[in-house]
């Protein structure tokens, strides 16, 4: 399901916008931010 993997202030968000591209460019940040996420945690574990 899409509609799962997409957080609620997006969905939101688009019903304001009246915007499909608010829920997509919220999709892309959030894989942008897990991305980041992933690297420092990575990051972090490789100095310990």
């Amino acid at each position: 399901m899409i509609i799962q993997s997409v957080p609620l202030y997006c969905i939101i968000g688009s019903i304001f916008f009246g915007s499909f591209i608010v829920i997509i460019a919220c999709i892309e940040l959030k894989n942008i931010i897990q991305g980041i996420i992933t690297k420092l945690l990575n990051k972090f574990y490789k100095t310990r």
